[in-house]
């Protein structure tokens, strides 16, 4: 088992940036070691930011935004690290992956705002008259259902019958009529997606 060496004036958050200090620094943060593990964070959020900011041209908040995702991943990840693979280059491949995700994101979210502007004026709607299309949409949904289907959704989700009410009503055992209920319920979702 290696021992390791104590922790050295040496380290410092200022002075780190040679591979083998920030691997000295894993080892003790890894052991246990709190002051360690602060010191390990502290200096590479400042190298991350940096990282960051080099290669996007983000608001600091955002920055900030990524630099504690990559934090969060190098603490729920420790337990991946190989211990050949050098400290710093295994953080820095998960910047870079965070870094990906975040531009994916951005680039999605920009495509979706921009239909949104293409679509405008279709969402600058009257609350009444949404309202009204979606009664009618919900309707020719539920056309789709049986009757007993379309009974048992309006008892219990419109009219707020209990399951033992509605059950009872129809004559049915409770767990029947649950089943009944989420059966209706997954066929409406589908015939809904269906149309959507």
């Amino acid at each position: 088992m290696k021992l390791l060496r104590p922790m050295s004036d040496k380290i410092k958050p200022t002075a780190l940036g040679d591979t083998q200090d920030w691997d000295v620094l894993w080892a003790h943060a890894s052991s246990g070691d709190m002051p360690a593990y602060e010191q390990m964070l502290s200096g590479l959020a400042r190298i991350i930011r940096g990282f960051v900011r080099r290669r996007m041209d983000v608001a600091d908040d955002q920055i900030e935004d990524i630099v504690q995702d990559v934090l969060m991943a190098v603490h729920h990840k420790r337990h991946t690290k190989r211990t050949e693979t050098p400290c710093l280059a295994w953080v820095m491949g998960i910047a870079r992956h965070k870094l990906l995700d975040f531009q994916r994101r951005a680039y999605k979210s920009r495509g979706r705002q921009q239909q949104i502007e293409h679509h405008i004026h279709e969402l600058m709607v009257p609350p009444s008259q949404l309202a009204d299309q979606a009664k009618q949409d919900l309707e020719v949904v539920m056309e789709s259902l049986k009757p007993c289907e379309q009974d048992a959704l309006l008892s219990v989700y419109v009219h707020g019958l209990s399951i033992k009410e509605e059950a009872s009503r129809t004559g049915r055992s409770a767990s029947a009529t649950k089943v009944a209920l989420h059966r209706s319920m997954s066929k409406l979702k589908n015939i809904w997606d269906q149309r959507s």
